[in-house]
């Protein structure tokens, strides 16, 4: 995800907004997961594929846990 451009970031921050606004306690939480997920195509470093994934799967986790 090299480019602020790219059509797989651009859906996973669509999606990840989507959830935002059904669930609007996962805000802050979405939020963060939103700026890791920039911070490569801003310059402000690269965030490891192991973190993003244990930040994707917090994420969703939170979110379940709120729709029940």
């Amino acid at each position: 995800m090299k480019d602020k451009r790219s059509p797989e970031l651009k859906q996973e921050i669509a999606e990840i907004n989507a959830v935002i606004k059904e669930v609007p306690e996962a805000r802050d939480f979405g939020i963060r997961l939103i700026s890791t997920l920039k911070s490569e195509v801003e310059g402000r470093g690269i965030p490891s594929e192991t973190r993003l994934g244990k930040l994707r799967k917090a994420f969703a986790a939170m979110v379940a846990s709120f729709r029940e």
